[in-house]
């Protein structure tokens, strides 16, 4: 129930101009990052190390599969946990049974000699997280800000620095599996989660009482039957996915295919759902549309991001002298470089967004602007390959200007997604759109593994350049749209 505690954020500044509230949010985004990246960049080498090198003696094929296992089951957890956190618990407590239960799975692997049960109750306590909490966490930075409140780019720009700031844990989690000391590492996640949960057990009183009831509760007498048919209906139908892979009728490779094909087209389908819905108003339903035109756009950029992390990381490691300044990294490496920048650029156009306040452009201008950005970073990867004949190392600085352009398009365009997201959503369905934006990044991905089939030797400068020229058009059209589509948001 509410506790009465109505807080006006509108007059909120102390935390760098936005309410306290986004201090407690940005700080729990940083731990979610560090201990999130701090376990996966660790785990997959913990299940295929031996035991006496203090990991599980896991094949490495089997090892790569569970991995992949865990992401797509968490996908699906997370939808669930949306609509809990919207028509059952709100999203306060499904915040804090989800940080409560992600801390104590950090834990389970951080004893020693944990072996495969603690293993195993890692791998239930995150998904179960997850279909606890969702998206919850973004869901209450937008309800700080009213739907044409100027400064919800900024608080969401906070939040993507801080989100950043957390990819530096694999290099401390990374030393410890270096030693073979894994537990030790993911101890380094936990007390990172636990930080994350005590800062939000003390921060209570910066939100007031928001967030506390769900936006569309159900009927009290359905709600215990409801819930239970829920979580039901989620163990059942994953009881069976372990089944079939333990009896060897579903392989893991089938499953997760199954998983990424469905990501790609799910959020429309979940648009459609919302968008049809009797619990959304029409003017409400008229929001879907800019919503709509910013998520297709969402998804190509994130089709080039897909790209970068695998076809580029390749280039880089074939045909690429990867060093700055004399000194050399591995591949993988460009991607923490990337996050340097991330955090740059972040908080200057977070404070560039913060300090205009009305004059800033429009939502739309931005993504559009951070779109064409993307699609000039793919087309500019094309220069070097043209200039460079196969059988020569390019300078790592062709990387590296590709990637300050990527990530200046990324930050002005990723962060304010989210903000968009919650300003625009139907109020009994507030998580769910969160979650609907965020499956972009499984739709851009699954684009991205599709667009692979078309990058072959003697075509590489062509398939950046097309992937480039696409995405390009696909923002410039929305920087066409962008005065009718935001007249709309604005209703």
């Amino acid at each position: 129930m509410s506790n009465g505690n109505k807080k006006d954020f509108s007059t909120d500044t102390k935390f760098l101009g936005h309410p306290m509230g986004v201090g407690t949010t940005s700080t729990m985004q940083a731990m979610t990052a560090f201990s999130g990246y701090g376990m996966s960049a660790i785990l997959v080498y913990f299940l295929y190390a031996t035991l006496q090198e203090g990991g599980l003696g896991f094949e490495k094929g089997l090892a790569a599969q569970l991995t992949s296992i865990y992401t797509a089951m968490a996908t699906i957890a997370g939808v669930v946990g949306a609509y809990v956190a919207d028509r059952f618990l709100g999203l306060r407590k499904s915040l804090l049974i989800g940080w409560i239960l992600k801390t104590l799975g950090f834990f389970m692997l951080a004893i020693p000699n944990g072996g495969v049960t603690f293993y195993v109750a890692n791998q239930c306590l995150l998904i179960m997280a997850a279909a606890f909490a969702g998206q919850s966490l973004y869901a209450m930075v937008g309800k700080m800000y009213s739907p044409t409140e100027t400064r919800r780019d900024g608080a969401f720009t906070i939040m993507y620095v801080m989100n950043n700031v957390g990819v530096i844990s694999p290099m401390i989690t990374g030393a410890f599996a270096a030693r073979n000391l894994y537990y030790l590492g993911f101890g380094v996640s936990a007390v990172a989660s636990l930080i994350g949960l005590i800062v939000y057990l003390f921060s209570q009183k910066h939100f007031g009482d928001t967030g506390i009831l769900p936006d569309d509760p159900v009927l009290p007498e359905l709600k215990k039957k409801m819930l239970f048919k829920t979580f039901g209906t989620l163990i059942s139908l994953m009881s069976i996915v372990v089944f079939l892979l333990a009896k060897g009728r579903l392989t893991p490779k089938t499953f997760v295919n199954f998983v990424s094909v469905l990501s790609i087209f799910a959020p429309f389908g979940y648009l459609l759902y919302i968008g049809t819905s009797k619990k959304t108003t029409p003017k409400e339903k008229k929001k879907i549309i800019p919503f709509a035109a910013l998520f297709v756009c969402n998804c190509f950029t994130l089709m080039i991001w897909g790209q970068a992390v695998s076809i580029l990381l390749v280039f880089a490691e074939e045909r690429v002298n990867n060093s700055l300044m004399g000194i050399s990294f591995a591949p993988a490496a460009w991607i923490t470089i990337s996050s340097f920048f991330s955090i740059l650029f972040g908080t200057l156009t977070g404070s560039i967004w913060t300090k205009l306040g009305n004059k800033q452009p429009s939502t739309a201008s931005k993504f559009g602007m951070g779109t064409i950005f993307y699609g000039l970073a793919s087309m500019f990867m094309a220069v070097p390959i043209i200039l460079y004949p196969g059988n020569v190392k390019i300078m790592g600085l062709w990387i590296l200007i590709f990637f300050i352009i990527l990530i200046f398009g990324e930050s002005i365009s990723s962060p304010i997604g989210l903000g968009f997201a919650t300003a625009v959503s139907p109020k009994a369905f507030t998580a769910q759109m969160v979650t609907v934006w965020q499956l972009g990044l499984s739709t851009g991905a699954g684009v991205a593994s599709l667009s692979i089939n078309f990058y072959t030797q003697g075509q590489e400068a062509t398939f950046f350049l097309a992937s480039g020229l696409i995405t390009i058009i696909v923002g410039a059209s929305l920087l066409l749209i962008r005065k009718p589509i935001m007249k709309i948001a604005a209703e």
